[in-house]
């Protein structure tokens, strides 16, 4: 997930309880810890190798830079698409 940037930070409650604008990979952990649970709860038997190649497989690039492996240093891994990861995963089967 992105976590934005210093030129560009996303809104967040700040520690004083007020907000704040951060950006970073603490703000990106959020999502992906969001997507990685419904994925859980869809599939509750997926492992860890598992959820983090659907989480690969189903990001998609962010803007016009070049990804090398993947990754780019100013996005990040690319950003996680909740929709396509839930859709790539099945359901477990009816018991």
């Amino acid at each position: 997930a992105p976590g934005g940037e210093a030129s560009d930070p996303i809104l967040s409650t700040g520690l004083s309880g007020g907000t704040a604008l951060l950006y970073g990979t603490s703000m990106a952990a959020a999502y992906v810890s969001g997507v990685m649970a419904l994925l859980r709860s869809q599939t509750p038997d997926l492992t860890q190798n598992e959820i983090e190649q659907t989480l690969r497989a189903t990001a998609d690039k962010i803007g016009s830079y070049p990804y090398n492996g993947g990754r780019n240093d100013r996005p990040g891994n690319r950003r996680v698409q909740a929709a396509a990861a839930l859709r790539l995963s099945p359901p477990p089967p009816p018991r």
